[in-house]
């Protein structure tokens, strides 16, 4: 389970997994004994609520009527009650992925192509719509397609190696999930260097560095083993979760 401060919110273009992750970050306070599995009707500054609402959800949160109708929420005094309890539903997301939940996989074919196929093949047994180029069918228009997968994903998990970033390809697909706001789940490997490989490139924005520069990146040091790759995929499902 991971602490929904380390999560960003989905954008107002995905609803419906922002009632899942809403719901799933008053589960996760909860459990952790933040606030009561009842939830409070009002909050103050400086309660772990309020900074909640005013950092990860500052664009605003989904009503708790929305959560209600999804089965996350009960109104013990019924409709205008405005008592609201968190139901198992709500917890059962702390331990699974949303359904239809939708990633695409970024990679650089010469340095990551097994690692890729590894995190795809992982995803698609955990109901992950996980989607690599290699899945493009023939005739396809090949960019057009990407950023129509890239724009619709609800994650853009991107690997990157050392020399990854001299691909065009791959600089387009990070720079098209930057401007659609794609959530974004990096993993670095083989010793890639953010400074080395990142800061001196012309051919990328400043601002699509800083989202390659995520301090949630995930990183793989030192000798490349089964042990380490195999913690990466899993730290990427725990991120979906």
């Amino acid at each position: 389970m991971q602490d929904p401060y380390q999560r960003s919110a989905p954008t107002k273009d995905q609803p419906v997994l922002r009632v899942q992750e809403y719901a799933r970050d008053m589960a996760y306070g909860a459990l952790h004994g933040w606030w009561n599995a009842e939830l409070p009707q009002s909050t103050s500054k400086g309660q772990p609520l309020w900074d909640l609402h005013s950092t990860k959800w500052k664009d605003g949160f989904p009503s708790l009527d929305l959560l209600v109708s999804f089965g996350y929420l009960l109104e013990p005094g019924g409709p205008g009650a405005r008592r609201y309890i968190l139901t198992n539903k709500a917890f059962d997301l702390l331990e699974t992925v949303a359904p239809k939940t939708i990633a695409f996989i970024s990679y650089g074919r010469r340095t990551s192509s097994a690692f890729a196929l590894a995190m795809q093949y992982k995803l698609l047994s955990l109901g992950v719509a996980a989607f690599l180029d290699r899945d493009l069918e023939l005739g396809d228009d090949w960019h057009a397609r990407l950023e129509e997968k890239i724009k619709a994903c609800d994650y853009f998990i991107f690997i990157l190696a050392p020399g990854a970033l001299q691909s065009v390809n791959l600089r387009k697909e990070i720079t098209w999930a930057h401007e659609s706001n794609r959530l974004c789940i990096p993993i670095w490997h083989a010793d890639f260097s953010f400074d080395k490989e990142v800061e001196p490139r012309t051919d990328l924005s400043e601002d699509v560095k800083k989202y390659i520069g995520m301090k949630n990146a995930y990183i793989i040091t030192g000798n490349e083993s089964a042990m380490k790759y195999h913690d990466a995929v899993e730290s990427v499902i725990n991120r979906l979760q």
